[in-house]
């Protein structure tokens, strides 16, 4: 490489600006150079995070949901962090920041003296008065497809995590396929790190990473090892067809084999769990692909029963640390899930807003927006979701596993429900769709926190998110629980690359007002957007 470089001769115009000698400056230029490359290149490893504009805030509110109970409180923020968090009845009163007249006949020297301590005490400090809204934690997104690289034209980082952030998501886990290539080993999970990276800047809310188990894979421990020593939270396997071409389902027998290594990290294997029959191709057996009826038989409830049931038995060898269901759909499973947790069984379960939300009944002909998989089910099922979430407890998390695509693909103006591609946008209306549903069943603010902000976190190993305590990253999301909106009216525009929704015309409740990523207001609803730079950071698990 060396011998590409310039003879040292020629680095004698470095005497002008460095005092040695043509071989000392050649070296210290080259030196330069090669840090700023790195800079470049991996600028979320040599640069630490700066800090907050304001680097010392206060927030105050008389719902503040910290672990324990929703409390009126003032949260202080120092660096990104809370410094703590005190009980306070009455908003404080904060002075004005303006100096006392020298001239005034009234004002003692003692006065200005005294005056001149209390702005000493204010300096530095933001105030934030948010009475009469909740802040809560910033909600963590334990399940989104954000297809990059190789298809940002579905949606990308930058545009995922801006309407993330917008919806008062402040850390999103991403998935390992949709992308090109799949994240199913190093190389592939390299090149993801540097997509998402590059140009800085880009990344709105923090980011970590699932990896993807796949047959290929899952017999080889060391790609496997690999993969999880690089720093993704825990591995992805799917039990049906996953709709690309490099990410094959996987068998009992591969994830059986991935226990080892997934136990030696401690992390944990997120499934999608259908069934089909061996051969099964999904068609309309001779009817009306744009009845919803007839897409939802196509994928029928066995599947899910079926898939689970092989989780539990796998799950109750406790040969695993950790085995998580994904979007749980079928509230026939709840019970099952419930027995094998009370047995012991290494198990968790998520369901999406989108099974909370919508029923079969509700979906119109040819409404292909709402085709996702495993499918949306009858009202009675909805409710027992919702059961399984507040009362039973077989469910433990929501999570949006948002899964954006170009229109034409979701067949929009054939209305076909069987060539559609399946997956529901929703990251950015998470929180007012289960807000607006949950009330309803009388799902208190803690619940709610629970659900969507401390459980992912703790699946997900990220040990400084996912609640309102000292010591915590002070990532907020500020909301109006009495307030309403039009999804993508003129005043409520959806930010997805591609912003027409199955939700497109609903009356949500739980307006957000504010979004605060480590101490840092990143969404601002009166200034009408997202404040930049952008200030998410990479996470990757140690």
């Amino acid at each position: 490489m060396f011998g590409l470089l310039p003879p040292i001769s020629y680095w004698g115009w470095t005497r002008y600006f460095l005092p040695f000698d043509e071989t000392a400056n050649a070296f210290i230029v080259m030196t330069i150079a090669i840090c700023l490359g790195l800079l470049q290149s991996h600028p979320d490893v040599f640069l630490p995070p700066t800090l907050p504009m304001e680097h010392k805030i206060e927030l105050y509110s008389n719902k503040v949901v910290t672990p324990n109970e929703v409390i009126p409180a003032l949260v202080t923020v120092y660096h990104g962090r809370i410094q703590s968090i005190e009980r306070m009845e009455k908003k404080p009163m904060r002075r004005l920041e303006e100096k006392p007249s020298p001239s005034s006949t009234h004002s003692t020297k003692n006065d200005i003296d005294n005056n001149k301590k209390k702005l000493a005490l204010d300096k530095d400090k933001h105030f934030y008065d948010f009475t009469d809204k909740v802040i809560m934690p910033g909600l963590v997104d334990l399940h989104v497809h954000l297809n990059e690289p190789g298809r940002t034209e579905w949606e990308g980082v930058e545009s995922g995590t801006r309407s993330a952030a917008v919806g008062g998501v402040t850390t999103v886990v991403d998935m390992p396929l949709n992308s090109v290539p799949s994240t199913v080993d190093v190389k592939s999970f390299e090149a993801k790190l540097r997509a998402v990276r590059k140009p800085r800047g880009k990344i709105f809310v923090d980011i970590a990473f699932w990896g993807g188990l796949v047959p290929q894979n899952a017999h080889n421990a060391t790609v496997l090892e690999d993969l999880l020593s690089k720093g993704v939270v825990g591995l992805k396997a799917f039990m049906s067809p996953a709709g690309t071409e490099d990410f094959d389902q996987s068998s009992v027998n591969d994830i059986k084999a991935a226990a080892a290594i997934l136990t030696k990290f401690n992390a944990p294997l997120m499934v999608h769990a259908e069934l089909p029959p061996q051969n099964d191709v999904l068609s309309s057996n001779g009817k009306d692909p744009r009845k919803y009826s007839t897409y939802m038989n196509s994928r029928p409830r066995k599947w899910e029963k079926d898939a689970i049931k092989e989780l539990i038995d796998v799950a109750k060898t406790k040969k695993f640390p950790h085995i998580h269901i994904a979007h749980v759909s079928d509230a026939d499973t709840l019970s099952a899930i419930k027995s094998a947790k009370g047995d012991g069984a290494r198990l968790t379960a998520e369901t999406c807003p989108h099974y909370l939300y919508f029923s079969a009944e509700s979906i119109g002909d040819g409404s292909t927006l709402h085709k996702c998989a495993p499918p949306i089910r009858e009202e009675e099922n909805r409710l027992r979701l919702w059961d399984g979430l507040l009362k039973d407890e077989a469910l433990d998390l929501i999570s949006s596993d948002h899964s954006p695509s170009p229109l034409d693909l979701k067949h929009v103006d054939s209305g076909d429900f069987i060539k559609a591609w399946g997956g529901i946008s929703g990251v950015q209306l998470s929180l007012p769709l289960t807000w607006t549903k949950g009330k309803e069943r009388g799902m208190t603010l803690s619940q709610f926190a629970e659900l969507w902000s401390t459980t992912p976190a703790r699946i997900a190993g990220l040990g400084s998110k996912g609640a309102i305590s000292t010591g915590k990253d002070a990532d907020f999301v500020v909301f109006d629980p009495e307030g309403t909106f039009v999804v993508n009216d003129e005043a409520n525009p959806v930010f997805h690359k591609h912003n027409k929704t199955a939700y497109d015309g609903q009356k949500l409740s739980g307006v957000i007002h504010a979004t605060f990523l480590r101490g840092r207001q990143i969404y601002a609803r009166d200034a009408k957007g997202i404040r930049w730079p952008a200030w998410g950071q990479v996470h990757l698990k140690s």
